[in-house]
Parts: C-alpha cells; structure tokens; sequence
C-alpha cells in the first residue's frame, strides 16, 4: 500500500558475457554490419582515427563473438522486466507505475574501425532510452537529448509531483 521506487541493475551486458545457459548459442552466427562498419575511407576522420587499422578478419570474428554474447546475456534481463511487470500487474500496482530503462553507454560495433565506447561518434553516444507509464502513448524519436536530471523531472512529472530542482520534463516528447 505504501509508493515504491525500485531500482533494478544488471551487470550484462557488460564483459564477460554471461549468458543464462539456456541462452547460449540463441544469437550464433550473428553478425552486425551497420552502414560505417570498418570505414574503408577515414580520411575525413580526426587522425587519431586514422590511424586506426582496418579490422583484421580475426577481430571481426571475436567481435561478432562477443555481440553475440552480448545479445544472449541480455536475453535474461528481458525475462526479469517481464516477471516485474508480472508481479506489479498481478498486484494490482501496474496502472500506478513508470517503467525505466536505459543504459550508461552506447557502443562502437566496428563502425569507424572502432570497438570501444565514449567516443564521439552517434553510435557511441546514443544511450537507449524506454519509459512506460500508463497514460503515455506509444511514440519513438531519435531526436530527443536528455540528462539524468531530466530523467529524475519526467518521473516526478509523472508522479504528478510538482517540479524541483534542474532538469526539463520530457513527458511531451
């Protein structure tokens, strides 16, 4: 009867990957290929990325290995969101919740050479971002840019509570 906040944290899909064992193998022979994958041409790149090998066949085997994992230890925090929703839906909690879900980083898949994050590039600061609430309606953008602090306005906004410190709601968005 009393409000809740739970905070959920997985560790997947961060290295090593770790997936359920009945997980392994869902994503073999996956591979990803997105449109700047091992950029023949960087020439118009800062040099730091230029002098940044090609991908050697060796390195896009293990990368494609690790996406795969990476895939698959996701598989069961897919499961753990479904059993929560589950559990609030069963007791009667659902339509009074807000659901979040993000990450800390975006990727690098071999786009620009490149197989770390926190380099400025989209692929890199493009942090998933779900929020479900019972009265939101379903939409997508990729336009949006926001902070922790509006994380924190839009669930007070939400909540219904009023505003309180920095940050803009992006209920609207």
């Amino acid at each position: 009867t009393e409000p809740l906040f739970l905070y959920v944290s997985f560790r997947a899909p961060h290295e090593p990957h770790e997936p359920a064992p009945e997980d392994k193998g869902e994503f073999a022979g996956f591979s990803y290929r997105g449109g700047a994958f091992n950029e023949s041409d960087v020439s118009d790149k800062p040099a730091w990325v230029q002098a940044t090998a090609l991908l050697t066949d060796e390195q896009i085997k293990g990368l494609d290995q690790s996406n795969a994992g990476r895939l698959e230890s996701l598989l069961s925090v897919d499961r753990v969101i479904a059993a929560l929703v589950d559990r609030l839906e069963a007791e009667g909690r659902l339509d009074q919740t807000v659901i979040v879900v993000t990450s800390d980083n975006g990727q690098q898949w071999g786009e620009h050479r490149l197989l770390n994050k926190g380099v400025p590039y989209e692929e890199s600061v493009h942090v998933p971002l779900l929020v479900w609430a019972p009265d939101l309606s379903p939409r997508r953008t990729d336009a949006l840019i926001a902070t922790n602090l509006d994380l924190a306005a839009t669930v007070t906004d939400l909540a219904g509570l009023p505003a309180r410190g920095d940050g803009q709601s992006f209920r609207d968005v």
